[in-house]
C-alpha cells in the first residue's frame, strides 16, 4: 500500500512519470517541498517574533554554507538591468 501511494507521489500533476527530472527536481521533491513551506510555515506563524529573526539567519547561513557553489557562480546582470544601468540615452 506505502509503494502505490509512493510511485503515485511521483507523477507530476498530468499523471506521467518524470524519469528524466534531476535528483530532486522532481514532482515528489515539489510535494516534499510543500509540505515543508506549510510546515514551517505554521510553526513559525505561531512563534515570536524574536524567534523567528535569529531562526532565519541560522537558516539562510546554514543554506549558504550548504551549497558552495552557488557561492561561487558569477553574479550576471538581466536584461533589464542592464538597460537601467546605461549613462547614456538611446
Amino acid at each position: 500500500m506505502r509503494l502505490r501511494r509512493l510511485a503515485r507521489l511521483s507523477l507530476a500533476p498530468d499523471g506521467r512519470p518524470r524519469p528524466e527530472a534531476p535528483f530532486g527536481q522532481g514532482p515528489l521533491a515539489a510535494r516534499v517541498l510543500r509540505g515543508a513551506i506549510l510546515g514551517a510555515s505554521a510553526v513559525v506563524s505561531r512563534a515570536p517574533v524574536s524567534i523567528v529573526g535569529p531562526l532565519t539567519t541560522i537558516g539562510a547561513t546554514i543554506e549558504w554554507a550548504c551549497r558552495p557553489a552557488k557561492r561561487r557562480r558569477p553574479r550576471r546582470i538581466s536584461a533589464t538591468s542592464s538597460r537601467c544601468l546605461r549613462t547614456t540615452p538611446t
